[in-house]
């Protein structure tokens, strides 16, 4: 996890596209969320939307300028979808070479998925021009069993989300020792969610 920490901090310090890949239930959404909270746009919406669902003319509404846009699921996306995502990339790349716009509406796009896009665009169910758009920087999040030891700190953090209503306060309990130690042997482990759960 070291390294996907190490990429969040260089993603949050640039501008350009993030595709973060990984298993379901890995953590992606956070770490999308963590790129936004670090980087400079951290002031401006970050607009999160579910690929699954979107309305056919999302991508030719207005945007938020100057803030970013989270797509889960990304490989959800149909082909209509696809084509219009893609027009307004190509647009935001032409209003940032326009001396005459002052005020360009500057998304940077974050997105999420647990699809490999590479198979997909062989079958042509993904762009290949949209994966090479989105795909400037890739992090790929590992399940938690690929890194066991990084089990005490998420549960630190887990406990310190929910400090406002348990009270939480300092190391972690003895009981969550053991219980950290149970989590890697029970099936679901590798997931953040079934973590945060049983927390």
């Amino acid at each position: 996890m070291m390294r996907v920490q190490k990429l969040i901090e260089q993603s949050a310090a640039s501008d350009l596209p993030v595709l973060v890949t990984g298993e379901v239930g890995v953590g992606k959404d956070r770490v999308a969320r963590e790129i936004h909270r670090r980087s400079s746009r951290a002031g401006n919406p970050l607009v999160e939307v579910h690929c699954v669902s979107l309305p056919s003319d999302f991508f030719s509404r207005p945007l938020p300028r100057h803030g970013s846009l989270l797509l889960h699921d990304i490989g959800e996306l149909s082909c209509a979808l696809q084509d219009s995502l893609l027009a307004l990339l190509k647009a935001e790349e032409e209003r940032a070479f326009d001396a005459v716009d002052q005020d360009p509406v500057d998304i940077r796009v974050l997105a999420t998925t647990h699809r490999e896009l590479t198979q997909a665009m062989q079958t042509g169910a993904f762009s290949e021009e949209l994966y090479y758009r989105v795909n400037l920087i890739h992090i790929h999040v590992p399940p938690l069993c690929a890194h066991r030891e990084d089990l005490p700190a998420l549960f630190h953090r887990f406990m310190q989300e929910h400090a406002p209503r348990d009270g939480f306060q300092g190391e972690l309990p003895e009981a969550l020792v053991r219980t950290c130690q149970s989590v890697e042997r029970k099936p679901a482990f590798g997931q953040a969610p079934p973590l945060s759960v049983a927390i």
